[in-house]
């Protein structure tokens, strides 16, 4: 290595640093910016990606009931909650759901989703028609929807206060063994 090389060298680390020193709120600025715009991407990423709180896609057979832990199976029966936020519990069972959401601060925020019966599409649970006494469903409440009506039909608010009342299929069945 000759002489001039080393100094080309040298000369180019130095003209490095007084690049720096000269431009140091220039790069500050710029380490700033890029610091800002991944901080707006990232809480852009953590936006609701549901803010309708439409039902979200369940995985029959593979996702379990957020409350009793069972394979949710049964198309005709199965219930979602959607949080405010886009994140969704799934249920086997109408029941289980209602009695997971009693325990929840997010209770009120929150919009309940049932597979119809007849065809096992998602409808809104405040919008459906309810019949009880369906001795089939998987955790034996007895509450099934539909949009179509019903003969003898309830609606949710009634089949709220039945779970809360403990005057479920289920909680009929206990109490019955429970006296022999």
């Amino acid at each position: 290595m000759t002489v001039s090389s080393k100094t080309a060298i040298t000369s180019v680390g130095i003209t490095r640093r007084l690049f720096l020193k000269k431009n140091s709120s220039a790069v500050i600025f710029a380490g700033a910016l890029t610091y800002g715009l991944g901080g707006s991407f990232l809480l852009g990423s953590c936006e609701k990606k549901n803010p309708k709180q439409l039902p979200a896609k369940l995985s029959w057979d593979r996702q379990t009931c957020a409350q009793c832990a069972m394979a949710i199976s049964d198309r005709r029966y199965a219930a979602q909650l959607v949080k405010a936020d886009g994140k969704a519990y799934f249920f086997d069972d109408i029941g289980c759901a209602l009695n997971f959401i009693e325990a929840q601060q997010w209770q009120d925020q929150a919009r309940i989703w049932v597979t119809d019966v007849n065809n096992g599409e998602w409808i809104d649970a405040t919008k459906a028609s309810w019949q009880f006494g369906d001795p089939n469903t998987p955790m034996g409440y007895g509450f099934v929807a539909s949009l179509t009506i019903f003969e003898w039909a309830i609606d949710f608010d009634r089949v709220r206060r039945m779970m809360a009342d403990n005057l479920s299929l289920r909680h009929h069945h206990l109490s019955k063994h429970l006296q022999q």
